[in-house]
């Protein structure tokens, strides 16, 4: 895994790979991709799910930013930010 430490919180790691994850709508099974982005509603390749503003919804069907999970979520359980020991 590839980590970077959280300039704000020094005590956090920010996991690198998790700004490259793909997330599926949960309705459709539509694929957001931060390497394409969404063009269509604005949002820039390379723009991480999480850097997606709040009312972003999947432009499939619809479905709020809030009903996506990560498309590996099952298999890794890999959190976004772990604490750093002290």
């Amino acid at each position: 895994m590839l980590w970077q430490i959280d300039i704000e919180n020094p005590h956090l790691f920010i996991n690198l790979e998790s700004q490259v994850q793909k997330y599926i709508c949960k309705t459709c099974g539509y694929v957001y991709d931060p390497a394409v982005g969404d063009p269509d509603s604005g949002i820039e390749p390379g723009t991480p799910f999480g850097a997606l503003p709040d009312d972003w919804v999947c432009p499939t069907c619809g479905t709020p930013k809030s009903d996506f999970e990560p498309e590996d979520a099952a298999a890794t359980n890999v959190p976004l930010m772990e604490p750093v020991p002290a």
